[in-house]
């Protein structure tokens, strides 16, 4: 997880995952790696916590991140 948010080093503290809640909507946003083709990253949720967990492809939101190998991302569900 370190390496997918940008982190450098494995001591290295990259920024967390931010959720947001409107209602019933909420939201994930995150930085993600952009520099390695071979990394996957992906947001899940489920409707149940013991239910199936979904994947979701994540949407770059074209905000700007101070973390030069990064792209913010997010997914959002109702």
């Amino acid at each position: 997880m370190n390496y997918a948010l940008g982190g450098m080093e494995p001591t290295c503290t990259p920024a967390m995952p931010v959720l947001s809640i409107c209602g019933t909507t909420f939201t994930l946003t995150r930085n993600i790696r952009n520099d390695d083709y071979s990394l996957s990253a992906f947001g899940q949720y489920p409707y149940d916590l013991n239910g199936l967990w979904t994947n979701v492809g994540l949407t770059d939101t074209g905000a700007t991140t101070t973390v030069d190998i990064t792209t913010v991302k997010t997914f959002t569900r109702t």
